[in-house]
């Protein structure tokens, strides 16, 4: 039996994005975003949770780490999730991607959620 908004296709199509795209490709932002989708249909946040965090921890480009913490956030929240403060914990103090993390709880903690992308990047205002 299916669940409501599934069908075979899709949970086919759910376990080939994690099972060859995400664990070949840990920090394609398309493919977490694919996994999101299917997040709305199916509660799999453990799944989305570890896959951000993989992709967060592997990333090595900063502008890139901030895209990935920002839509981990906005990905995790409606679920009651803290995923900005799950990445402050992985993280020592100091790093770079420690400060990144501050900045954006800061960021947020000054009020309605300050961070914009561009198309160039990450703008933190």
């Amino acid at each position: 039996m299916l669940r409501a908004g599934l069908t075979p296709i899709s949970g086919v199509m759910r376990r080939l994005l994690t099972g060859y795209g995400l664990d070949h490709y840990p920090g394609r932002l398309d493919l977490l975003s694919d996994l999101a989708y299917f997040h709305e249909f199916e509660n799999i946040l453990s799944t989305l949770i570890t896959y951000y965090i993989r992709a967060c921890v592997d990333q090595e480009n900063m502008e890139t780490f901030a895209e990935l913490a920002q839509k981990f956030y906005y990905t995790t929240v409606p679920d009651g999730y803290a995923a900005l403060h799950a990445l402050r914990d992985l993280f020592d103090p100091g790093t770079d991607k420690r400060n990144i993390i501050d900045l954006l709880i800061a960021e947020g903690e000054e009020g309605d959620n300050n961070i914009q992308f561009t198309d160039s990047g990450t703008s933190l205002h």
